[in-house]
This record gives C-alpha cells, sequence and structure tokens, in this order.
C-alpha cells in the first residue's frame, strides 16, 4: 500500500511547487529579440556606427553583447555600449542596462541605478520597463517598499498585455490601488 501511494505524494509535491514557482511574480521580463540573428559583418557595422555616437547602434550593439546575437555574449562590451546610449539618451538603453544591473548581469547589482533608468522609459510607454519598475516597488530594492506604486506601474504594463504585470496585480492586492496624487506623480 505505501508504495503505491509514495509516488501519488510525491507527483503532489511536484505539482504544487512547480504550481508555486510558475505563478510568482517575474523578476525581470525577457528583453526584446532582434528580428534577425546579426552576422559578424553587420556586427561590425554596427561598431564603426556606434564609436561615431550613433544611440540606436550603441543601444543595438548593447543588446547584441548583453544576449549574444551573432557574436559571443559580453557582458563588459554591452555594459560599455549601454551606457554609451543611456548617455545619449536611448531609451531601450536604459530598460537593458537597468535590467543587468537589478540581475547582476556582468555587472555588480544596484537596484537604485536600476530604478532610475527605468524611470524614464516607464514614464514613456515601455511596457518592461513599467513591469520591473513596479517588481523594485513592490520588493523594495532600491526605493522604498510602495505596494500602491508598484500596483500603479504594474496596472500600466498590463495594460498594454504583459502577462506578468497580469499575474502580478493578481497576486499582489486586487484592493491596492495607486493614489490620485501618485497618478498625478508620474
Amino acid at each position: 500500500m505505501l508504495k503505491r501511494i509514495t509516488p501519488i505524494i510525491v507527483l503532489i509535491l511536484v505539482v504544487a511547487s512547480v504550481t508555486r514557482y510558475a505563478t510568482a511574480p517575474s523578476r525581470n521580463v525577457a528583453p526584446l529579440t532582434p528580428p534577425s540573428q546579426p552576422t559578424a559583418p553587420d556586427v561590425q557595422s554596427l561598431r564603426a556606427q556606434a564609436e561615431r555616437g550613433d544611440r540606436e547602434a550603441q543601444s543595438k550593439l548593447g543588446f547584441i553583447y548583453a544576449n549574444g546575437y551573432g557574436t559571443q555574449r559580453n557582458p563588459q562590451e554591452a555594459i560599455k555600449w549601454l551606457r554609451a546610449a543611456v548617455q545619449n539618451e536611448d531609451l531601450n538603453a536604459h530598460t537593458q542596462l537597468a535590467m543587468m544591473l537589478d540581475s547582476g548581469d556582468g555587472i555588480e547589482i544596484n537596484h537604485k541605478e536600476a530604478v532610475r533608468l527605468y524611470q524614464k522609459p516607464a514614464e514613456h510607454g515601455d511596457a518592461r520597463a513599467q513591469h520591473n519598475l513596479a517588481m523594485n516597488y513592490l520588493l523594495g530594492d532600491g526605493v522604498t517598499k510602495d505596494v500602491a506604486k508598484a500596483v500603479y506601474w504594474f496596472q500600466k504594463a498590463a495594460d498594454q498585455g504583459m502577462i506578468p504585470s497580469q499575474t502580478a496585480l493578481a497576486k499582489v492586492s486586487p484592493n491596492v490601488t495607486a493614489s490620485p496624487a501618485d497618478k498625478a506623480h508620474r
């Protein structure tokens, strides 16, 4: 009898743990993927443009090195180009660099700087930045924990179809909403 019950208990425990993991709010959502894998000449061309100060090329090159598209993954090179693009006000670079800072991907974790970097693209409608900014507020990483602000940013991202934000909203607190003063502040 015990031999028949043990596999059932194990199955129940596995399903319960997978369900818990699958429904937990996601820390960082995946970065956008490029439409196609760049080739080595594409990377060289982007590098030449980036070295001339082209912010879009700097941002793309940072993304390519951060994710290893068309070249070997190189977080330090990614950070170099993303910082250059951030200096040139590229909002995608703000989000990508913030995600690296939040996760410690090739750089020391710095939630405070990540929050600063997420703010501008979040205000301009970047759902990834909105979701990740909400997570920082929810967890109190780099900012004072503020569930109402987390809900506000989760809602902004959820309204754009960001499924992790929709899931987080359902879990955080259905009764918490952003105050009118907070909405005006955004």
